[in-house]
């Protein structure tokens, strides 16, 4: 787009409210929402309720002001004629360094059609920052706070899904293994980090393991060659997601590369004790102390979660609170 079309483009928002096209993942074969729809049916709910809020949204791309791809690499579901007329806006969630040669077509396809992207923390904009000279907008996702809270009766919870009440729960709610082989180890997830944490975890603590999410075959085969007992539930709604976390005494977030995750605000609203890597929105989020280093995974030891300062900075970011900002950052 010329600088004079992106002029006038600007012009036209001041003066009016842009209709915005939302292209999410539609994976409507899972039982649950994978986190593309939800964002796209929050982000939609809230527009449609919130008639202040600047942008109106449209169910056909041809009929948008704004086509923004929060599933980015499914930019080629929608026609590249209506891509050309409309003024693109393209989220890259993160890049993995790992796997940027065998993308780097997608992203090369996916550059000439956006006119501006969005990404989520300081880390990811430094990426694509190497591989763009479009404009960038850092914006952190909002996060939902009717469904993510603390809930006191850990016993309860606990009982209600048959988990021992007197172990120390570990929870890893993320994916883990890659989707053309489930014994291959997604490694930018860590889930081979993960598991030296809880084999070094179990020296001094009777642990137990509660795992959620898509893809946990290599999670489950390391347990089990442990001995570690654990519980799995694949995919669950998010009220029951939100009680899962409420049962932890613990979540350890390993990740080499990471756009979020989610589970650090997830856990954030809901008061759980976290530690993470410095991946993603880890540093936007969490305390200094509760964060060790992916390179010398033993540094866990010495991060202590602060719950307090985790709930303060994500309280920052729920749908009330931030999502007006967020759609003047990006609209």
């Amino acid at each position: 787009m010329t600088s004079r079309v992106n002029c006038i483009f600007l012009f036209y928002c001041q003066r009016y409210m842009p209709k915005i096209y939302v292209l999410s993942e539609e994976l409507t074969y899972l039982k649950n929402k994978w986190i593309c729809d939800v964002f796209k049916d929050e982000f939609v709910e809230y527009v449609n309720n919130n008639l202040d809020c600047g942008v109106t949204i449209v169910e056909k791309p041809e009929e948008a002001d704004i086509i923004w791809l929060i599933a980015s690499w499914y930019f080629k579901k929608i026609n590249p004629k209506i891509l050309e007329k409309k003024y693109v806006i393209s989220t890259i969630h993160h890049i993995d360094q790992d796997k940027y040669e065998e993308s780097k077509k997608m992203y090369q396809q996916l550059d000439i059609i956006t006119d501006k992207y969005h990404v989520i923390c300081p880390k990811v904009e430094s990426d694509l920052r190497k591989i763009t000279n479009k404009e960038i907008v850092c914006a952190n996702f909002w996060i939902n706070e009717k469904i993510f809270f603390a809930i006191n009766d850990k016993t309860k919870l606990r009982t209600k899904y048959e988990l021992p009440l007197n172990k120390f729960i570990v929870g890893s709610f993320q994916r883990d293994t890659e989707g053309k082989d489930p014994t291959i180890p997604k490694l930018s997830k860590g889930p081979d980090i993960f598991i030296k944490i809880i084999n070094d975890m179990k020296k001094t603590k009777d642990i137990f393991v509660l795992l959620t999410g898509w893809r946990r075959t290599y999670v489950i085969n390391e347990l089990e060659k442990m001995g570690v007992p654990y519980a799995y539930h694949e995919l669950v709604n998010p009220d029951v997601l939100n009680e899962m976390y409420n049962c932890l005494d613990l979540y350890i977030v390993s990740s080499r590369v990471e756009g979020g995750p989610r589970s650090i605000m997830e856990c954030g609203l809901s008061k759980i004790p976290i530690i993470s890597t410095d991946v993603g929105i880890s540093s936007l989020i969490l305390n200094k102390t509760s964060i060790y280093d992916v390179n010398n995974y033993m540094n866990y030891n010495n991060s202590t979660p602060d719950i307090d300062f985790a709930f303060k900075n994500t309280n920052e970011y729920t749908i009330t609170n931030y999502m007006k900002s967020f759609i003047t950052s990006i609209f």
